[in-house]
């Protein structure tokens, strides 16, 4: 069996409760972290990969399935994907438990399907949805999850398809 307390993911905050990033009440984390630093970000504090708040990706689930109220749990950041690995395993872990998944990434699908990563692609496997694409401040629209036109939205399991549509 893996021993998950080797594995750390690197914080920069947590909402327990969020309705705004996806379906339902979700638990919502910021990655800290990103290595595409997207010109027009909102986030830019969550570029640098210095360590904020290093949690073991087992305190981290144990934290999440005993918050009530919950549907899923939604990975933004910074970007999630620059920690596919920790990220792979924990999803796992909530999947096996009944919570739905869903990851924002400024790499596009084609990108982490092409990625040479396996844990990118791993991690792309365990999701209900994916919010993709750099943002550009060019294209900047109120769309639902998303900040620009660029940015599609794939939903890779049956959970959220009556959203397809909206």
């Amino acid at each position: 069996m893996l021993d998950l307390s080797n594995y750390l993911l690197n914080l920069a905050r947590i909402v327990e409760r969020s309705r705004v990033n996806g379906p339902g009440n979700r638990f919502t984390i910021w990655l800290q972290g990103c290595s595409l630093m997207c010109k027009g970000c909102i986030n830019k504090e969550l570029w640098p990969s210095k360590p904020n708040y290093l949690i073991k990706v087992s305190d981290l689930f144990n934290t999440i399935i005993n918050t009530a109220g919950i549907e899923g749990v939604t990975y933004t950041g910074g970007e999630p994907f620059d920690q596919a690995e920790a990220l792979y395993y924990l999803s796992i872990l909530l999947k096996n438990k009944g919570l739905s998944i869903i990851s924002y990434s400024g790499y596009t699908y084609e990108e982490i399907l092409n990625s040479n990563d396996k844990f990118k692609k791993l991690l792309l496997s365990t999701l209900d949805i994916l919010i993709d694409g750099r943002f550009e401040k060019d294209k900047a629209a109120p769309l639902l999850w998303r900040g620009s036109t660029n940015q599609k939205v794939y939903f890779l399991s049956p959970l959220y398809k009556d959203y397809e549509s909206l």
